[in-house]
């Protein structure tokens, strides 16, 4: 069963992208790493993902 779901997610501040097409799936019991270099999305992946900032594109699906 699928908990948590994104779909070609986008994101950008000014100009700059910070991610686009952002596709994922997370599933009951699943163990994630978010991994990647300073300053790549990380964080504000995962405040798109809780609802805690706006995102320009794409959809989320929560269960």
């Amino acid at each position: 069963m699928s908990l948590l779901g994104a779909s070609q997610l986008n994101l950008h501040y000014a100009d700059i992208e910070i991610f686009s097409d952002v596709t994922l799936q997370v599933n009951e019991k699943a163990h994630i790493g978010i991994v990647g270099p300073n300053g790549s999305g990380k964080t504000s992946l995962l405040r798109v993902l809780l609802g805690m900032q706006d995102f320009d594109g794409g959809d989320i699906f929560k269960s």
